[in-house]
C-alpha cells in the first residue's frame, strides 16, 4: 500500500464521518527540533475539525512505515514540545488499521447515498425498520422494494444515521448482518 492510497482511504472515511465539518489536505506545518536542537518542520496530511470545535492533526502512514520512516519519533517530539497547539487540539498516526478498504468501500457509499438521497423512500425504509427485531440480513432489506437501487440508497442513509448497524467490521453486501439502533430509530421516526 502506498501512503497517497491510504492518504485517499482516510478522505473518504473521515469525509463520511457525521461529526467531521471540515477537512484540510496537506496542512499545518508544524516546526520541532530534533534531539540535537535542529530546528524541522512537519507537514501533517490531513486536519479535520469535528463538530464539537476540536481540531485534529493526522499523520498518514502505512503501519509498515510508521517507525522505519521515523514518523513515530517526529510526532513523539512534536507532542513533546507542543508546537502543534496553535493548529490542533491533538495529533494521530493513521493507518490502514484506522481505515480499512472496507471502512472506505462503506464511506463512499455513504458519501454517494447522502448526494442521491431521495425522502420518500428513506421514510419507507425507515417504517419498514420498525418491524424488524434481531438481526436481518442486509439484503433481505431491499427484497421487498419496488425499485431495489432506491432502496439500497435509504438503507444506506439510514446506516449513516446510525439507525442501521451491521454486526461486524466488513465491507457491507447483501449478506451483511445488520441491526437496527432502537433509539436511533424512535428519535428519527419523531
Amino acid at each position: 500500500m502506498t501512503d497517497s492510497d491510504l492518504e485517499s482511504r482516510v478522505s473518504y472515511c473521515f469525509g463520511a464521518r457525521r461529526d467531521v465539518v471540515h477537512m484540510r489536505d496537506q496542512w499545518p506545518v508544524v516546526p520541532y527540533r530534533d534531539e540535537s536542537g535542529q530546528f524541522h518542520e512537519h507537514i501533517f496530511d490531513r486536519h479535520f475539525t469535528l463538530d464539537d470545535g476540536r481540531r485534529i492533526a493526522a499523520a498518514v502512514k502505512p503501519s509498515q512505515k510508521v517507525v522505519s520512516s521515523g514518523l513515530k519519533s517526529v510526532i513523539a517530539l512534536i507532542r513533546q514540545q507542543g508546537t502543534f497547539r496553535e493548529f490542533a487540539d491533538g495529533i494521530v498516526i493513521i493507518t490502514e488499521k484506522d481505515c480499512t478498504a472496507d471502512d472506505s468501500a462503506n464511506a463512499r457509499n455513504v458519501l454517494r447515498a447522502r448526494r442521491l438521497r431521495n425522502d420518500s423512500e428513506f421514510r419507507l425504509a425507515l417504517a419498514e425498520l420498525q418491524a424488524v427485531h434481531g438481526t436481518v440480513l442486509f439484503g433481505d432489506l431491499i427484497r421487498s422494494a419496488p425499485v431495489q437501487a432506491f432502496r439500497r440508497n435509504a438503507l444506506w442513509c439510514l446506516i449513516d444515521l446510525g439507525i442501521l448497524l451491521p454486526l461486524a467490521r466488513e465491507r457491507i453486501n447483501d449478506r451483511t448482518k445488520m441491526r437496527v439502533n432502537r433509539a436511533a430509530l424512535t428519535k428519527e421516526a419523531a
